[in-house]
């Protein structure tokens, strides 16, 4: 059994009354220890099925199980501490929270697991050093490059020490060469630290760091192969 398993999977949004269909039955599985990327044309249903299996929207059809969990059969609020246990996020525009320095940023994620300050503190401090900015722990988003945020923000994904990492365009607004670091952070995190991880990329240099490409284009899977 994978970690994600998708069987007959759709999505269908609304505007006004006009059904809107974003996702056509996908089947999908990802094995744990996997490294995926996810491909296609804007407007594919990658975003979309990142989100599902986030437990951030639900589908409107088939099954998805994600590290153990049946999402469809779980209330919003279940899916959150599911998410908070299970699920570490990381996105294209970091996210951060200006006013917060580096280490309380990466906290943040723990003020939801009831650990004490002391050891929060400890787990933000791994996780920036996990991704080398150990000694930036004390710096403002404003005081950082756009490399050095996307680190602060894989931190934050780590800290919780998730099964898995859903990582949406993670290296669409930084330069080629920031960009090689960061794919390099997460082929080291699945690679020495077992991550699971699931990224939308439209850059077929960022996808070849993955172990397997899945193509979507208008909402199904068309292409799946080895990036070997």
């Amino acid at each position: 059994m994978g970690i994600v398993e998708a069987r007959g999977l759709s999505k269908d949004y609304y505007r006004a009354k006009t059904r809107v269909p974003v996702l056509h039955g996908v089947d999908l599985n990802v094995s744990e220890g996997e490294f995926v990327a996810l491909m296609g044309p804007s407007g594919s249903g990658k975003s979309t099925l990142l989100n599902l299996m986030a437990g951030l929207d639900e589908a409107t059809s088939g099954t998805l199980s994600v590290a153990g969990a049946d999402l469809g059969s779980m209330s919003e609020r279940a899916r959150t501490k599911w998410r908070t246990r299970n699920i570490g996020l990381i996105f294209q525009l970091y996210n951060l929270i200006p006013v917060l320095n580096a280490v309380r940023n990466v906290e943040l994620p723990l003020l939801l697991t009831g650990l004490g300050r002391k050891e929060r503190r400890q787990r933000a401090e791994l996780a920036l050093d996990i991704v080398g900015l150990g000694d930036r722990k004390d710096h403002y988003p404003n005081e950082l490059s756009g490399g050095q945020e996307q680190r602060v923000a894989i931190a934050r994904a780590l800290v919780t020490d998730p099964r898995i990492l859903l990582a949406d365009e993670p290296t669409g607004d930084l330069d080629r060469a920031t960009s090689e670091e960061i794919l390099g952070i997460l082929a080291l995190l699945n690679d020495k630290h077992g991550k699971t991880i699931v990224m939308v990329t439209h850059d077929a240099a960022a996808a070849r760091r993955a172990g397997r490409r899945l193509m979507l284009e208008s909402g199904r899977v068309v292409l799946q192969e080895s990036s070997a």
